[in-house]
C-alpha cells in the first residue's frame, strides 16, 4: 500500500455564529457523522445536544447554513481538499478531539502482482506518514476498524 503525505489530521469546528467550540452555549445543537466524535464531544461538553449528521460535505454544510445545527464537526483535511478551508472556525486540538486512525492520509492499493502500477505509486509513498499511520492502525483491533468505530489515535 502506498500512503501519501498526510494532510491536517485534526477535526474542525465549523459554525456560522460561533468562533470556537468553547463559545457554544449550553443546549447548542452540534452535528457530526462520527460516533468517535460524538463520544468525545459528549465527554467534554455534556451540555450540548449532539446530533447525527449525514450526507456529503456539501450537504452537511447546507444543513448548517439552513439552521439545522449551531455547529458541525468535520475532518479538516476533507475541507481543505475541497477548498473549503475558510469554513473552519477552529481546528480542534487532539486534546479536544483525538482524530480517527489514519485521518488526513490517503492510501492507494493495487494488486501485489502488478509491478508496473506499484512502480508508478512508489514515488507517492511518504515514509514518515506511512510509519505513523501503520502505528495508529496497529493500535486498533481489526474488528473495530470500521468507520463507525469509537477508537481514535494519532502518532506524532
Amino acid at each position: 500500500m502506498t500512503i501519501c503525505e498526510r494532510d491536517d489530521p485534526r477535526d474542525a469546528f465549523v459554525s456560522n455564529r460561533y468562533a470556537s467550540i468553547d463559545e457554544l452555549p449550553a443546549g447548542s445543537v452540534v452535528g457530526t457523522s462520527s460516533l468517535r466524535r460524538q463520544c468525545q464531544l459528549a465527554a467534554t461538553r455534556p451540555d450540548l445536544a449532539i446530533r447525527s449528521l449525514r450526507g456529503n460535505v456539501g450537504t452537511r454544510l447546507s444543513k448548517l447554513d439552513n439552521g439545522e445545527y449551531d455547529a458541525i464537526i468535520l475532518a479538516a483535511a476533507g475541507l481543505k481538499r475541497l477548498q473549503l478551508e475558510a469554513r473552519i472556525r477552529q481546528p480542534l486540538s487532539p486534546e479536544q478531539s483525538l482524530p480517527a486512525v489514519g485521518q488526513g492520509a490517503v492510501g492507494i492499493e493495487c494488486r501485489l502482482d502488478d509491478a508496473w502500477t506499484r512502480g508508478l505509486l512508489a514515488p507517492l509513498n511518504h515514509t514518515e506518514t506511512a510509519v505513523r499511520v501503520r502505528a495508529e492502525r496497529a493500535m486498533t483491533p481489526a474488528s473495530k476498524a470500521a468507520a463507525r468505530c469509537r477508537s481514535a489515535a494519532m502518532r506524532n
